[in-house]
């Protein structure tokens, strides 16, 4: 059946582009100039040009935490590329240079413009000549000129201290490093592109109390007579300078270990004894991958290491990921959200990334779409395969949610602004969704055996997406151009209608497609479309390539249902004809839990809630799978009269398995003015799960303030994001004065960054809602304070935000003053006065907010 599916190689595949549209079907002349994508002008990316070879980087430093200054020596061994030359140039970005010199030999002539490291060498070499230099250097990553970040990775210091004077309470000194894109040339010197390879080898000196985690496998820790010592690591097998990394800190060490590899997990020391439930799952992940690749794990360990203030989610780190300080949670945390995915994200980078290593950032898809869908294969062999098809339909959804707000652009771009700019929910999302089409297009022995042939065939190399073309293609004997054209090379989605037309003898499935984007392209789509009548299922495989088509498919009963993209592996918007009852139909009939869960999300949006719907519905909150209950939960019409939803809802909130369907349900619930339900919103307060009891008082504040205050009292100070969240939701909601100081102590103390950002953003809330204008003026001046100190990137965003919430609350208050003081003639003189003269005071707020908020935009 899947070989049938095939012919669509053989049709003709026809791409149009208006000369505003962006193109990326290879590196050609004619790319080389800017393209305009919706009104802006991007550069041509290319992948760097090689002059010399970079072999081997080694690496001595040692640190001034005072200073936060890396002193670095580094000795590289390089050969030219190709063509011989006398000249070398090395990213090392805002050091200090002091010397540069052949490897033990005479110094080298050299400019050095703060970015780049010109260096003459002292003769023409040739391509089969290595040489070596000697580069003496500090990094001072503090006082390079930041640019701005992005969502994936929010800076671009490379180097990072953590409470490098040991002056901050609750967060421990550390220093670890971040080289994605090209950062890492920010602490050594190299040619920091990702189709660049070295081995490496590294002594950090740090204090005697710090641990220092390096890549590959540990040499020695000699002691030193001044109260340090230096570790040695080394790594034999080539990678991309952006994963080299360091990570020195204190940490707890919680050894494991994979077929004689060691595996271990570095958390802070109040972690230790939960370190196994966060990350306990990767030594089955590692032969899960590793058997379903047919590559095994290739790299000499695999560390994994938490740490404060992360300026990105995670990092692939070859051999050493670094994690976010989020990864680490309690037990009772733990209930609520694991991180399973970004753990088996990272670990699926050391094929994909790693060992096989995008040429540019313009084919960043073959890091991250790969590490995306890694996420998607755990899960199906972990728990099945609903739990596929949820991670399907969540990376769907993150990339029509980008598309929606304007960006739909090619997968592989050599048109972007900065490296950064790929970073985007098109590498990953859409990216792992295309893979998943792949799969169902090619079968699942063809794309397991297409992806071991691509790695074994470029192992320890940089690539390009044709490179994994030509691996399935090796490997199924098929063209596969069709394919890679209309997905990776190519902007946007399909949008697809589809209507139905019904005889005594078969069913004729109509449809229609259009590009969601302006550049003539027709999908050529292969799907299997099953028909479903009262006591037989036919299935039958289409390729849809017209742009109005019209398959007659053979079915002798009356048809109950028909559902086109049976596999429901499609990326398109669809608008699918169906009456109610055939949408109830494939609730009730559906294989797959995205049938299920399409019908219930068509159900729950039509503004017919007859008696039919309902009953579909309520099924739906005693479905099998806890996601569709979930949905279900989270979505139901209540209304007070339906006693048999509210019982249902009620058994939910009390006992569900999943915490996330208790908060649905109890989140439902609280839309009833049902008073005997309050007994259930006080039993979610005591619940096991912090999402729980963060919904549950949401649900009885209001109708229990005075209770809902002493409860969020009892939850100060624990470090949770749903506790901190909820507890000032609630005083920025029913709060006096005397909760001004919880805001302002969990902005500058809180263990939790995202704790410390939004109660600023509540406190400003309650501000407004307070509308005192002395108590406005000093939190506006507390609010310019706490970001000149919040370490977290995005703290300015906050604050910004917060400061505009405060101007227009008062830009209100004084225009609603005004209004009363306009229309309300009995006012005295003298009350006018005072009214006149709080306004003022009001408008002085407006004033002193806006001026902080336009400080800090520029």
């Amino acid at each position: 059946m899947k070989n049938y599916w095939l012919i669509a190689a053989s049709i003709l595949f026809v791409v149009g582009c208006k000369p505003t549209q962006e193109l990326g079907f290879g590196k050609n002349d004619l790319l080389m100039d800017e393209v305009e994508v919706l009104g802006k002008k991007y550069p041509y990316r290319p992948a760097a040009e090689r002059t010399n070879d970079l072999i081997h980087t080694a690496l001595e430093v040692s640190f001034d935490w005072e200073k936060q200054y890396l002193y670095g020596e580094a000795s590289l061994t390089l050969k030219p590329y190709f063509y011989p030359t006398n000249q070398l140039i090395l990213d090392a970005k805002g050091m200090d240079i002091t010397q540069v010199s052949l490897s033990g030999g005479a110094e080298l002539a050299y400019e050095y413009d703060g970015m780049k490291l010109d260096i003459t060498l002292d003769k023409m070499y040739r391509k089969q000549d290595t040489f070596s230099v000697y580069i003496a250097y500090i990094s001072k990553p503090n006082e390079l000129e930041k640019t701005e970040g992005l969502s994936a990775i929010s800076d671009d210091k490379g180097l990072y201290f953590i409470n490098p004077l040991d002056e901050e309470k609750n967060k421990p000194m550390q220093i670890w490093t971040q080289g994605e894109p090209e950062s890492n040339s920010v602490w050594f010197p190299t040619i920091d592109k990702p189709n660049e390879r070295c081995t490496q080898e590294i002594a950090m000196t740090v204090q005697n109390r710090f641990m220092a985690i390096s890549n590959g496998e540990f040499v020695s820790d000699i002691d030193n007579a001044d109260g340090t010592h230096t570790v040695s690591w080394q790594q034999y097998k080539p990678h991309a300078p952006y994963l080299f990394m360091m990570t020195i800190g204190e940490f707890a060490q919680i050894k494991d270990e994979w077929e004689g590899l060691s595996v271990d997990y570095f958390v802070e020391k109040e972690y230790e004894n939960v370190a196994r439930e966060i990350f306990g799952e990767t030594p089955a992940m590692l032969t899960f991958f590793s058997d379903q690749l047919g590559v095994r794990y290739p790299w000499d360990k695999y560390w994994q290491v938490c740490v404060r203030d992360y300026v990105s989610g995670a990092m692939e780190n070859t051999s050493a990921v670094i994690f976010g300080e989020f990864v680490q949670q309690h037990e009772r945390e733990l209930i609520d959200e694991d991180h399973e995915d970004i753990v088996s994200h990272e670990l699926f980078h050391h094929w994909f990334g790693d060992l096989v290593t995008c040429e540019s950032w313009a084919n960043l898809p073959l890091n991250e779409s790969f590490a995306t869908y890694g996420e998607v294969l755990w899960r199906e062999h972990r728990y099945g395969e609903d739990e596929k098809y949820r991670k399907v339909y969540g990376d769907m959804d993150s990339y029509f949610n980008e598309a929606s707000r304007g960006k739909q652009v090619d997968m592989i771009r050599y048109h972007h602004d900065t490296a950064e700019d790929m970073f985007d929910s098109h590498s990953y999302a859409k990216g792992g969704a295309i893979l998943n089409m792949l799969r169902d297009v090619v079968g699942d022995d063809a794309f397991f055996e297409s992806l071991r042939v691509y790695l074994e065939d470029n192992k320890y190399q940089s690539v390009e997406i044709h490179n994994l073309r030509l691996a399935f293609e090796k490997v199924t004997g098929k063209d596969l151009n069709w394919f890679f054209n209309q997905w990776f090379l190519s902007a946007g989605h399909p949008v697809i209608d589809i209507d139905y037309e019904y005889t005594d003898s078969s069913v004729i499935v109509k449809m229609q497609q259009e590009p969601s984007v302006e550049n003539n392209l027709l999908y050529t789509l292969p799907l299997q479309v099953d028909v479903y009548g009262e006591n037989e299922t036919a299935a039958f495989d289409i390729v849809f390539h017209q742009k109005n088509q019209s398959f007659e498919l053979p079915f002798e009963q009356d048809v109950l249902w028909v559902n086109v993209d049976a596999k429901k592996s499609l990326l398109a918007e669809v608008n699918d004809n169906k009456t109610k009852a055939q949408w109830m139909v494939q609730y009730m009939l559906g294989k797959n839990m995205l049938d299920k869960l399409y019908a219930l999300k068509k159900l729950s949006t039509d503004d017919d809630h007859d008696d039919e719907v309902l009953a579909v519905l309520r099924m739906a909150l005693k479905d099998n799978y806890w996601f569709i209950q979930d949905y279900a939960a989270g979505m139901y019409p209540l209304h007070n009269a339906d006693k048999e939803a509210i019982q249902l809802l009620s058994d939910l909130a009390l006992n569900a398995p999943s915490s996330a369907v208790r908060a649905s349900a109890i989140s439902t619930l609280s839309e009833s003015e049902d008073s005997t339900l309050h007994a259930i919103y006080e039993a979610g307060v005591k619940d096991s799960s912090y999402r729980v009891n963060a919904v549950a008082l949401e649900a009885m504040m209001y109708a229990k303030p005075d209770a809902a205050i002493r409860q969020a009292e009892k939850w100060e100070g624990i470090n949770n994001y749903d506790m901190i969240d909820i507890v000032s939701f609630v005083y920025s909601e029913l709060g006096e004065a005397d909760k001004i100081s919880y805001f302002q102590k969990t902005a500058l103390t809180s263990a939790n960054k995202y704790g410390r950002l939004y109660s600023i953003y509540y406190y400003s809330n309650l501000l407004g809602n307070l509308m005192e204008p002395t108590l406005a003026l000093q939190g506006i001046s507390f609010i310019e304070d706490w970001e000149n100190v919040e370490t977290v990137s995005y703290a300015k965003r906050v604050a910004i935000s917060s400061l505009n919430g405060i101007s227009e609350s008062f830009a209100f208050i004084a225009e609603d003053a005004q209004t009363q003081m306009n229309n309300d003639k009995t006012l005295s003189k003298e009350e006018r006065l005072a009214l006149e003269s709080e306004i003022l005071n009001f408008l002085h707020v407006v004033d002193r907010a806006t001026e902080a908020s336009e400080r800090l935009s520029n």
